[in-house]
C-alpha cells in the first residue's frame, strides 16, 4: 500500500484543502452478509475470502455471500478468528472457545474442543491461534487467571503450557526457527493513580536474544483488543490504545498512541494497519506514524486483509466489509457523483468543468468567474501562457482566463455575424496560438490578440495539432485526418490509402502524430515511417476514442468504455486496459490530463488520478476452480484416471473463478474436447452436456480478466465415457469369431454332407459303370465269340486268332479300368482302338475310324475318365452307322481345352438321330449315355456334352458329338 499512501500525501502537501480516498465498496445485510458486525477476514488457498461475524462465518466469492451457522455443524454462531491450516482446511474459533472447520463442502468439530473447554474460560481468552504443518494447535492468550495456561495441543491431543504464573499476556509465532511471545508480568504492574495508569514490565524471547522494558497504559480502554504482527525483524503489538514496536537488536519503543482504543494490528510489505475502535483504519507507510492517513472513518475496525489480487478488505464491528478494489485510483471527494466533462492544469493549478458549464479550480474548490449569467456546456479547456486558460462554450464564446481570481475576457464575438462559433479546439505553435472555429481556422498572438481568420474547409473541423515541419498543421474532420500548410488542406494518406475516419482528437510528439478516431481506434503517424492502427483486435478497449494525452513513453485514451494505457517500446507496444473492474469509478472517461507523474480522468461520476509511475495492472492470479461435477444426478469425485459407462453420460458442471472485481458479471469461455470444435461464451457458472455419445473428453475453460483478454486455459477435468460392450472391440471380435466359427463348423458340415453326397453318387454311379459294364461285357463276348467261331468255320484261322488276341487285350482292359476312376490318355486310346477293330471284324465294311490326338498332347500326361468315349462311339456305330447302306468313316479328335479341360469329338457321317431315333433303341446304350453326363457333372461343373446334327441340303448327314471332360496328370 506504499504507493496508495505517497500519492495521498503528495496531493495533501500541494492541494491542502482537498480531500481524496480510494474507490471503495460497503458490503452490508442488503448484498448478502448475515450481519454488520464482523470480528475477522482471511484468504485461503483458492482465493476465497472468509469472514468471521456474530451471526456465522461467511465465505465471498464475488457473486454472493454463503453463511454458514450452526444449521451446517457450527458450534457457535459468533465467531472471532480464522485460520487456514496447510492441509486447507478453514478454521474457525467462537465465543465458546471451541474450534471447528470446513472442508469439503462440510463443517466439523475439532476432536480436541473438550481439552479447550477445561483449560480455557471467560478470563483466559485466546487472541490468535493457528495449526503448524504437523496438524499443532498454537494459542496466544490473554489470561487474568494463572491457571489458564494453555500453549498448544499436539496431535495426540496432548498438552503444554506457558510459564504463565505472573504473566497475562503471550503473543506466539512458531516456525522452523524461531518462537517469540511477550509477557506482562503480575507481580509487577503498578497502578499510577494520579495519571490513571498501568505500568508493566515487557519480556520479549526470540531465539538467542532476549530484551526487557517498563510500558505504561492509559486506563480506560475496555473496547480494544492485545494484538500482534510481524514482518521479518520488526514486531509490532497493541495493549489497550498504544502500539508498540520491538526489533531485533533494539530496545523495545513506544510508536504510538491513538485515542482510541485498538482492535487490529497487520504489516504488509512495510506498510502498517491499524483497525481502532470508532476511528478506522490509519496506515502508517513503512512503519512511520508521520506519514500516516485515514482509509475509512467513523467505525470500528476489526480485520484488514490485502488480498493476493493487491485488493484490500476491512471488516468492521459496524459497517459491514469495505473493499477496495484498487489501491492506485484515487477519487477527488469534492466531484464525487459528478458529470465531469474536462480537466487540465496549468503553473501548478488544475480546472475542471461539470456538464452544468461550471468551471471549478480544483485547489480550493471555488468556482471560477465567467461572463455569463447562465454558463453553458464547455466544449474544451486549454492552457496558455504557461499560467491562463482558453474555455471553449458549446454556444459561440470562448473565454480567455489570465488568471482564476478575475473576470475571463470574451473572444470572437465578432464572428457571429459572419459565422463564426466558438473554438473547437485550440493549438499553440511557435508562438502563434490557433484555434478552429467551425470551417475556419484563426490565427492568435500570445496574449490572445487576432492575427487572421482563414477559411480551409467546406465541412467542419474537429481538432488541430502542430506537424513535424514548421508553419504546417495537422486537421481533424469527420471524414478523416488532413493537413493544412501554405494556404491549401490536403489529405493524409495512411499506408497509401487516404485515412478518412472519423478524428475526434490528435496529440503531437516530437516524432509521432497520434490519431484519435470514432470507430478505427488509434492511429500511430510517424514522419516518413509507415502508420500503425491500432484497435480492439490488437487490445484497446475501445474503437470510439475521445480523447489523448501523451508523456513520456505513455499514451492514455479516453472512451466510454474505459481507459487505455498504452506504452511506446522501441519496436512495439504495450496495452493495458482499466475499468470499473480495476477501481474506476465509472467507464464513461470525458477527458484525460497528465501533469507531472500523475494521471487525471475526468469521468461520468467525478475525478480520478493515479500516479503514472504506479501500474494498476494485476498479474493473472485467478483460475477457475471446478465446484461439482454431477453425472446422471449424482456428485462424482474424479481420480487420475476416470471412466464412466456408456449410460453414464449426463454431465452438470459447475465452477467458478474468484474475481471479486467483476462484482459477479465475469464472462467465462469453454470447450468440450472431443465434442465442441470452438471455444463458447457464457456467464453462467454451471453448464449441462446431456447424453454424451461414448468418447474421451476433456473440458477447458478460460474467463475474460480486467484487460478484456482471455485468461491461460484451465483443465478442469479429463473424463471418458466408454462405449458399450456390444460396441467395444473385444465383444465386436468376439462376436464376429464365434460367427466366423460357426459358420466355418456349419460350411464343414454342410461341405461334408455334399462331400459325403457326392461320394455315395460317385459310388452309385460308379457302380451302375460297372453294372453296365457288366451287361455290356456278356453281350459283347457272346457277340465276338461267335464272330471267332464264324471265322474258324470259314477256315480263318489266322484272322481268327488276331481276333482273339484284340479281344483277350480288350476284355483284360475292361475288367482292370472298370475300378479305376481316371486313367491315363494313352490306356483310353489303347481301349478304343481294340473295341473299333473288333467292331469292325464283326461288321465288315461298315465303317472305317480314325483317332487323332492333339499334338500339345501326351497321351502318358493326362488321365481321364475310363468308359467316356466308348458308349458314344457305340451309338455311332449301332445308330449311325450300321444303318447307312454305304461304307461309313468315324473320326474321333481329343484336343485340350481351356480350364485344365479335354476335348473329345466323335464324328460320323452315319443317318443322322432323326433317323436313328424313328428305330428301335437299345436302353443299354441311352443308359450309358445318361451316365457318362451325370459321371462328368460330378466331377467338374464345367463338364459338357453336346450333340450336333449334321445336314446335307436338308437331309440327316451324320451326327457330332463334342465332350468336355476333366482330365488331370497321373499322379493326381
Amino acid at each position: 500500500m506504499k504507493q496508495i499512501i505517497f500519492s495521498f500525501l503528495f496531493f495533501t502537501n500541494i492541494l491542502v484543502a482537498q480531500q481524496y480516498e480510494p474507490f471503495k465498496i460497503n458490503f452490508g445485510t442488503d448484498d448478502g452478509l448475515p450481519s454488520s458486525e464482523c470480528y475477522e477476514i482471511i484468504q485461503d488457498q483458492k482465493g476465497y475470502i472468509w469472514f468471521g461475524t456474530d451471526r456465522g462465518v461467511v465465505r465471498y466469492n464475488g457473486y454472493e455471500f454463503e453463511t454458514f451457522t450452526t444449521k451446517e455443524g457450527m458450534n457457535n454462531n459468533v465467531v472471532f478468528y480464522l485460520f487456514e491450516s496447510i492441509d486447507g482446511k478453514v478454521w474457525f474459533y467462537d465465543i465458546e472457545n471451541q474450534l471447528s472447520y470446513y472442508e469439503n463442502d462440510s463443517i466439523y468439530s475439532y476432536k480436541y474442543n473438550q481439552i479447550l473447554k477445561a483449560n480455557l474460560n471467560n478470563k483466559g481468552k485466546p487472541i490468535d491461534f493457528f495449526f503448524d504443518d504437523k496438524g499443532v494447535l498454537y494459542l496466544s492468550i490473554y489470561n487474568e487467571n494463572p491457571s489458564l495456561k494453555i500453549k498448544r495441543i499436539d496431535i495426540n491431543g496432548k498438552c503444554h503450557f506457558y510459564d504463565t504464573s505472573r504473566c497475562e499476556i503471550i503473543f506466539e509465532h512458531t516456525d522452523t526457527e524461531t518462537t517469540a511471545y511477550f509477557g506482562r508480568k503480575r507481580n509487577k504492574r503498578l497502578i499510577n493513580k494520579k495519571t490513571n495508569q498501568f505500568i508493566y514490565n515487557v519480556c520479549n524471547l526470540n531465539g538467542n536474544y532476549s530484551s526487557s522494558a517498563t510500558i505504561v497504559t492509559s486506563l480506560g480502554f475496555h473496547n480494544s483488543v492485545n494484538r500482534y504482527t510481524e514482518e521479518e525483524d520488526k514486531l509490532y503489538f497493541s495493549n489497550s490504545n498504544t502500539l508498540y514496536l520491538l526489533e531485533k537488536g533494539f530496545p523495545l519503543r513506544k510508536v504510538y498512541e491513538f485515542s482510541k482504543g485498538i482492535l487490529e494490528l497487520e504489516i504488509k510489505d512495510g506498510d502498517l494497519y491499524i483497525g481502532l475502535h470508532e476511528k478506522g483504519l490509519i496506515v502508517f507507510p513503512s512503519g512511520n506514524p508521520d506519514e500516516a492517513i485515514s482509509l475509512v472513518t467513523d467505525c470500528s475496525v476489526s480485520g484488514v486483509l490485502v488480498a493476493k489480487d493487491s485488493s484490500l478488505w476491512i471488516t468492521t464491528q459496524d459497517r459491514g466489509v469495505y473493499f477496495i478494489p484498487h489501491k492506485y485510483f484515487n477519487i477527488h471527494k469534492e466531484s464525487k457523483d459528478q458529470v465531469i466533462v474536462n480537466i487540465s492544469g496549468n503553473n501548478g493549478e488544475i480546472i475542471y468543468s461539470d456538464y452544468d458549464g461550471n468551471i471549478y479550480n480544483l485547489k480550493n474548490g471555488d468556482k471560477l468567474k465567467t461572463g455569463l449569467s447562465a454558463p453553458s456546456y464547455i466544449r474544451t479547456i486549454f492552457p496558455v501562457n504557461q499560467k491562463g486558460f482558453l474555455a471553449s462554450l458549446i454556444s459561440q464564446y470562448s473565454y480567455h482566463y489570465t488568471s482564476l481570481e478575475r473576470k475571463p475576457h470574451l473572444i470572437g464575438t465578432n464572428l457571429i455575424g459572419d459565422g463564426g462559433s466558438a473554438a473547437r479546439d485550440w493549438c499553440e505553435s511557435d508562438s502563434i496560438i490557433y484555434g478552429i472555429f467551425k470551417n475556419r481556422l484563426m490565427q492568435f498572438t500570445n496574449d490572445l490578440k487576432r492575427i487572421s481568420t482563414k477559411v480551409i474547409s467546406n465541412t467542419r473541423l474537429n481538432c488541430v495539432s502542430k506537424s513535424f515541419n514548421k508553419g504546417a498543421l495537422f486537421i481533424g474532420r469527420n471524414d478523416g485526418l488532413f493537413i493544412y500548410s501554405k494556404d491549401s488542406l490536403r489529405e493524409v494518406y495512411s499506408n497509401n490509402k487516404p485515412f478518412e475516419a472519423r478524428v475526434s482528437d490528435l496529440e503531437f510528439s516530437d516524432s509521432t502524430l497520434f490519431v484519435a478516431t470514432r470507430g478505427d481506434g488509434i492511429l500511430f503517424y510517424k514522419k516518413d515511417a509507415s502508420s500503425i492502427a491500432i484497435t480492439k483486435k490488437e487490445g484497446l478497449i475501445s474503437n470510439e476514442v475521445d480523447k489523448l494525452a501523451f508523456s513520456k513513453d505513455k499514451l492514455y485514451a479516453a472512451s466510454k468504455e474505459g481507459l487505455s494505457l498504452i506504452t511506446l517500446r522501441d519496436s512495439s507496444y504495450e496495452i493495458l486496459n482499466f475499468t470499473v473492474k480495476n477501481g474506476l469509478i465509472s467507464n464513461e472517461i470525458n477527458d484525460v490530463y497528465v501533469r507531472n507523474d500523475t494521471i487525471w480522468l475526468a469521468t461520468n461520476k467525478g475525478i480520478v488520478m493515479f500516479g503514472q509511475n504506479q501500474s494498476p495492472f494485476r498479474k493473472e492470479s485467478t483460475v477457475v476452480y471446478l465446484k461439482s461435477l454431477l453425472i446422471n444426478g449424482k456428485r462424482v469425485s474424479l481420480k487420475q484416471n476416470n471412466y464412466f459407462k456408456y449410460n453414464e453420460n449426463d454431465l452438470e458442471i459447475s465452477y467458478e473463478a474468484v474475481s471479486f472485481l467483476a462484482q459477479g458479471k465475469l464472462l467465462y469461455r469453454y470447450r468440450m474436447m472431443g465434442l465442441d470444435h470452438s471455444w463458447k461464451e457464457t456467464s453462467s457458472r454451471s453448464l449441462r452436456f446431456p447424453n454424451l455419445p461414448p468418447g474421451d473428453y476433456k473440458f477447458m475453460i478460460q474467463y475474460q480478466n480486467e484487460q478484456l483478454s482471455w485468461s491461460t486455459p484451465s483443465t478442469l477435468f479429463k473424463i471418458e465415457i466408454k462405449k458399450p460392450f456390444w460396441n467395444e472391440f473385444w465383444f465386436l471380435l468376439t462376436v464376429i469369431l464365434v460367427f466366423l466359427g460357426l459358420v466355418y463348423l456349419y460350411t464343414r458340415r454342410y461341405i461334408r454332407k455334399i462331400n459325403q453326397k457326392i461320394t455315395i453318387q460317385k459310388q452309385i454311379l460308379d457302380l451302375e459303370r460297372r453294372a453296365l459294364q457288366a451287361q455290356m461285357n456278356p453281350h459283347f463276348i457272346f457277340n465276338s465269340l461267335t464272330s471267332i467261331q464264324s471265322l474258324i468255320s470259314q477256315n480263318k484261322n489266322e484272322n481268327a486268332e488276331d481276333f482273339l488276341v484284340t479281344f483277350s487285350r480288350l476284355v483284360r482292359a475292361s475288367l482292370n479300368h472298370s475300378t479305376r476312376t481316371f486313367i491315363s490318355l494313352e490306356d483310353e486310346i489303347t481301349l478304343l482302338n481294340d473295341y473299333l477293330e473288333i467292331e469292325s471284324l464283326r461288321f465288315e465294311d461298315v465303317f472305317d475310324w480314325s483317332i487323332k490326338v492333339s499334338d500339345d498332347i501326351e497321351a502318358y500326361e493326362l488321365s481321364l475318365p475310363p468308359m467316356m468315349i466308348q458308349p458314344f462311339i457305340e451309338n455311332a456305330i449301332d445308330h449311325g452307322l450300321r444303318p447307312l447302306e454305304k461304307k461309313g468313316l468315324l473320326e474321333i479328335e481329343i484336343m485340350k481345352a481351356e480350364n485344365e479341360m479335354i476335348r473329345v469329338s466323335i464324328n460320323d457321317n452315319g443317318v443322322g438321330r432323326s433317323i436313328s431315333k424313328k428305330q428301335k433303341t437299345r436302353i443299354h446304350n441311352s443308359l450309358g449315355v445318361n451316365l457318362v453326363k451325370d459321371r462328368l457333372q460330378l466331377l467338374s461343373k464345367k463338364s459338357s456334352i453336346t450333340f450336333i446334327d449334321k445336314m446335307n441340303k436338308n437331309n440327316p448327314a451324320g451326327t457330332t458329338v463334342i465332350i468336355i471332360a476333366p482330365c488331370q496328370k497321373p499322379d493326381e
